[in-house]
């Protein structure tokens, strides 16, 4: 890869979660600030890539010690125009677990 996708995390909701830094990118002289796989996937749901970040669950996380935390950051997408369709994908990815998070945190603001 020459070019490199940057993007700051002032940007994005998630602020700095997930970013971790002084990480090498191979090819590239310096170091970077990069974002783990979890924030990856994150950012990849909040832009609306689904296909990427189908298989998040059983195939990239795959630790369930995760998922009340991913939960918690897909919830401040629910300002997101897409928020209906991300509900719809993680719910496919998560099942259950997520309608019931969903339910337990439908009043928070």
């Amino acid at each position: 890869m020459e070019n490199l996708t940057i993007r700051e995390p002032d940007d994005s909701v998630f602020g700095i979660y997930g970013i971790e830094d002084n990480s090498f990118v191979p090819n590239h002289p310096d170091t970077y600030k990069i974002a783990n796989h979890i924030r990856a996937l994150l950012d990849l749901v909040s832009e609306g890539n689904f296909g990427y970040a189908q298989g998040m669950n059983k195939d990239f996380i795959c630790n369930n010690k995760y998922t009340e935390e991913v939960f918690s950051k897909l919830l401040l997408l629910r300002t997101s125009h897409m928020w209906e369709k991300i509900k719809g994908v993680i719910g496919k990815e998560y099942g259950v677990a997520w309608l019931r998070f969903l339910q337990n945190h439908e009043n928070e603001p």
